[in-house]
């Protein structure tokens, strides 16, 4: 990919929102989706190109604290970077997250 190869550091937008499984049930479920910024806005957010980073389910709304928990910790690794391989070139790769919406 032509970003990637004048790039090293992508910056990606975290956001969740929750919906009930039907009117009669008080289910809730609660998808985290991670979108990479540096992606042309006409793809960002096809579904090929959005991450499901995480997911609740459960009869009310999420413990933010609890939620996020386990994604922020793998979110620091990717802070100080991975290695990617693409067409046999190798780099370390770092990711930023910009902004997060919980709603």
């Amino acid at each position: 990919m032509v970003i990637y190869s004048k790039k090293q550091a992508f910056s990606f937008t975290i956001n969740t929102d929750g919906i009930s499984v039907s009117n009669k049930s008080k289910l809730t479920i609660w998808p985290v989706f991670i979108v990479i910024n540096e992606l042309p806005l006409n793809i960002r957010f096809s579904i090929d190109n959005v991450i499901l980073a995480g997911l609740s389910v459960g009869s009310e709304k999420p413990n933010i604290d609890v939620f996020f928990n386990l994604i922020v910790i793998k979110l620091k690794k990717l802070e100080i970077g991975i290695d990617i391989t693409i067409e046999n070139v190798t780099r370390d790769t770092k990711f930023f997250s910009d902004f997060i919406c919980f709603r």
